[in-house]
């Protein structure tokens, strides 16, 4: 599953989280790269990536466990996983 978090309310991705969340994808985009640090503590099995531009127009620092990704990646892992869930409120 891929899920795409678009604020900074990562409590919002709970009701889409499976037990196995090591196969839970999750980026962050636009205010969502907010989230990355609450995500990280809440589901520390998850692999989480955050648009490259997005991260550093907010201005954050980079952190180990969250992979920066291009446009196109964030486009072709679209079509690798299935389902994609957008959260935003």
């Amino acid at each position: 599953m891929l899920i795409m978090l678009l604020d900074n309310l990562p409590a919002q991705i709970n009701p889409y989280l499976a037990k196995d969340a090591d196969l839970i994808k999750i980026v962050l985009l636009q205010a969502g790269v907010y989230a990355a640090g609450d995500l990280l503590k809440a589901f520390p099995a998850a692999t989480i990536y955050a648009i490259e531009n997005d991260w550093r127009a907010a201005g954050l620092k980079p952190m180990n466990q969250v992979e920066l990704i291009s446009y196109d990646k964030w486009v072709a892992m679209s079509g690798e996983f299935q389902p994609v869930v957008t959260v935003q409120t």
